[in-house]
């Protein structure tokens, strides 16, 4: 075995390898199984819209309606059920809402716009929510928990080394 002051920086650093590279790729499998696990997306975003009964004659005489922003962000299936309870009916998407009627709307893009009847400006404006990349979710995790572990172990066994453990020469 050689002794410890034979040693170069640079073996040291190269002994450390593995231990860092097997925390990284431990965090990185684990970042992994919790991203397909946790669908941070699923249940963010709106679902559904109610159009309050009056909203067309408000409308008409140019009086504010009820609170619906200009940009909404549907849940992740890109479904949106639009229920009206007005008198009258409304359009969205092209589809025709009828009074007491519930009409699913599907987005099939990720992001644009919904031309509406209920909304004051027309349209309604939409973002479809959806599970964060890989990188933000998997790869940076991985480093910056798989690192400090991989440097920790990496130390406690050049110390290890160091002082003899393992080394049965001491009885």
């Amino acid at each position: 075995m050689a002794n410890a002051k034979d040693e170069t920086p640079r073996s040291e650093i190269v002994a450390a390898l593995p231990w860092v590279l097997g925390a990284v790729a431990t965090m990185a499998v684990l970042s992994l199984v919790w991203w397909a696990m946790l669908d941070p997306g699923k249940d963010a975003g709106l679902k559904q819209i109610i159009v309050p009964e009056g909203t067309a004659a408000k409308i008409a005489a140019g009086e504010p309606t009820f609170a619906i922003p200009s940009n909404i962000v549907i849940a992740r299936a890109g479904e949106l059920s639009v229920v009206n309870q007005d008198v009258v009916a409304h359009t969205i998407a092209g589809r025709v809402v009828q009074p007491g009627e519930t009409v699913d709307i599907v987005a099939s893009d990720s992001e644009g716009e919904f031309v509406c009847s209920f909304h004051p400006g027309g349209s309604l404006g939409f973002t479809v929510s959806g599970r964060g990349s890989l990188i933000v979710t998997v790869a940076i995790p991985a480093f910056i928990l798989g690192l400090p572990i991989g440097i920790g172990i990496a130390l406690a066994v050049a110390v290890g080394r160091r002082i003899g453990f393992g080394d049965e020469s001491y009885a």
